[in-house]
């Protein structure tokens, strides 16, 4: 994923066999179009455009958070698609990443997650090119 500059993380229900609950997070697999990757970590660099759209069912948000606990969720400032309007079914939130993110701590990764589902849980590994 690095090497673009702009990224669709979707929210999609859980397929068949995934264990992710309540939805999954997917990325479409650059070598394979229209295939998508069940993926809750992704590699993008200082500048790309992130956006997340919700194609689930129940409505989610995107909080990043310090550290990678989200039973004790810590707001880490970075980006955050609102707790009291959360994404419902066919809406988005796009971050642009910025060197706040790579900065944010040593191994230059974001942690966030659903304040509404606290047990989805990603990252973001950020890198300079």
């Amino acid at each position: 994923m690095t090497k673009l500059s702009t990224v669709t993380i979707d929210i999609i229900d859980a397929p068949a066999g995934q264990t992710c609950t309540p939805a999954c997070y997917a990325v479409t697999d650059p070598k394979t179009p229209g295939k998508q990757i069940i993926s809750p970590n992704v590699k993008v660099k200082v500048g790309t455009t992130i956006t997340w759209v919700n194609q689930s069912k129940t409505p989610h948000t995107v909080t990043s958070i310090m550290g990678e606990n989200p039973a004790n969720p810590v707001p880490a400032n970075i980006f955050d698609s609102g707790a009291s309007t959360p994404l419902t079914t066919g809406q988005s939130f796009t971050y642009k990443v910025m060197m706040n993110a790579y900065t944010f701590n040593k191994d230059h990764a974001v942690a966030y997650y659903c304040r509404i589902h606290p047990v989805m849980t990603a990252a973001l590994t950020i890198t300079l090119t």
